[in-house]
């Protein structure tokens, strides 16, 4: 489900915003119209206070407040959806500039000076460009980033980059994932990695690797070596489940 977010200071502007978004979403089972305010700070504490993913976030940038603005919205919930789509409404295509300037990351331009039929098609445009990419990117994979989240901040890295993942000796329910040149540790399970990460292959009690970056396995010495010369090892018990897997895919 695609959360739809769409602020707006004006109430006719948010009306006319939030009707046209209603229509589409009529017949488009994966979308939501989660929120529709005049306020910034109620729209920025649901975002935030709900730990958004991947929501679609319809802002107007042309109102005047001292206190915020259009961009520091869009800064804000940037921190908190990383993959969000943001969509700016604006009559005034000076904007762009400093959009740029304050390298805010945008989906997409809508002007709003252009009339209503125009506004209807350039967001109905906009959304069903926004549904294709996210059916794509599942389509293509569910688990091409592997998320760690740390107290009220997700992270995110891509699964190709990542080494492998053990259980910390200092702390417990705490792991340390490894990638070429860093670490990270966080709170979690093994187990939990194991059935959400169908790529990554769990090699004993204490480690789970990604295949991708094996180097070669010393099945006499128990070892696997990776792309970066490091080893781990895996106990006896293992080691004909470790070579019937990587040896079918090596």
């Amino acid at each position: 489900m695609r959360n739809i977010f769409i602020f707006d200071d004006s109430p006719v502007q948010l009306g006319a915003g939030t009707k046209i978004v209603n229509n589409y979403i009529l017949f488009k089972e994966n979308f939501l119209l989660k929120k529709s305010t005049q306020n910034p700070y109620e729209l920025l504490s649901h975002c935030c206070g709900n730990r958004i993913e991947k929501g679609i976030y319809i802002l107007d940038v042309d109102f005047h407040r001292k206190d915020i603005d259009g961009f520091d919205i869009a800064e804000k919930i940037r921190e908190k959806d990383l993959l969000g789509k943001i969509i700016f409404i604006t009559a005034d295509k000076n904007k762009t500039q400093e959009m740029l300037l304050r390298n805010i990351e945008v989906f997409s331009f809508i002007n709003k000076g252009e009339g209503s039929e125009v506004l209807r098609e350039n967001i109905f445009n906009t959304l069903d460009t926004i549904s294709r990419r996210f059916d794509n990117e599942l389509t293509l994979s569910k688990k091409k980033l592997f998320t760690i989240k740390n107290r009220s901040i997700n992270l995110r890295f891509e699964i190709e980059k990542i080494y492998y993942i053990e259980t910390s000796t200092a702390k417990a329910h705490q792991l340390i994932i490894y990638f070429n040149e860093r670490e990270y540790q966080f709170s979690g399970t093994l187990s939990q990695i194991d059935e959400q990460y169908e790529i990554l292959f769990r090699v004993g009690r204490s480690h789970i690797v990604n295949p991708q970056n094996v180097e070669a396995v010393n099945y006499k010495k128990r070892q696997i070596i990776f792309k970066d010369g490091r080893c781990i090892s895996f106990s006896k018990g293992m080691k004909q489940e470790v070579q019937k897997y990587f040896e079918s895919i090596m």
